[in-house]
This record gives structure tokens, sequence and C-alpha cells, in this order.
């Protein structure tokens, strides 16, 4: 019985690691990599702030605000904010990409995963709203 609880215990601590991992290497790159021309096409405006409508393939909610572009090259990441509730963005991504899936709940943050993990979104209520943190480690295809 112990054991079980302690095998429990490091398994979520094994996954906020993990999460706060992801959400550190999308930080290292934020005065590293500027975005290239091929990854953002013209009508994107991402001088204000305002997100591109996909980020490698996968498809950015229209009211993304705030974001920023880390990586362009892989591994790809991105960060921006949407005004909806976690659960609305969840939603969103389920309904939009078939091969992504919930994997884990961890401090109020939600991964979605493709099921090789090459895609990785954490999905965490931010004020009024919600930010989305998204990886990509390989080009989409």
């Amino acid at each position: 019985m112990i054991k079980s609880k302690v095998r429990a215990n490091k398994t979520i601590i094994t996954q906020f690691c993990m999460v706060s991992l992801l959400a550190i290497f999308c930080g290292l790159f934020v005065y590293s990599v500027t975005p290239q021309a091929s990854e953002i096409s013209p009508q994107d405006d991402t001088s204000k702030n305002q997100c591109p409508s996909q980020f490698n393939q996968l498809e950015i909610p229209n009211d993304g605000k705030l974001c920023q572009i880390f990586a362009a090259d892989f591994p790809a990441s991105m960060i921006f904010f949407v005004p909806k509730t976690p659960q609305d963005v969840i939603d969103f991504y389920l309904a939009g990409n078939k091969s992504l899936s919930a994997t884990k709940k961890v401090k109020e943050r939600t991964l979605l995963q493709t099921s090789d993990k090459n895609t990785t979104l954490i999905i965490s209520k931010d004020g009024a709203g919600t930010q989305i943190d998204i990886l990509i480690k390989q080009p989409i295809g």
C-alpha cells in the first residue's frame, strides 16, 4: 500500500517536472530566435503580438493574442493567450485535430499531445483567459 502511494507521488512529480521543463525550454528561446518568413504568412502581423492563423500546420484560434514565437525552426515553440476558458481551448484543439489527446493534468495545466509525442500543447488558466504553450519537435507531415 505504501509503495503504491510512493509510486503514485513519484508519477505526479515526474509529470509536473516534464511540464515545468517544457515551459523552461520555451522560455530559453525568448530572445535567441526570430520567426522566419516561411513560418508566418504575409497577412499575419506578429509585430503587434497578434498570432498567425497557423503555427507549423497547427491551427491557432482567431482570438489568439500576445503571441510570441520563441523558435520558428525545429524544435519550434510558441506561446499565446486567448480570452476563453481552458476547457473551451481544450475542446477547440480536440475537435479540430483528431491526432491530439489529453494526456495529463497537472496543477491546473492540461497537456495535449499527439500519439507520437511530436506536438505538445500545455493549456493553463491565465487571469481572465488561457495561456497555450506549443512545442513541435519536427515538421508535421
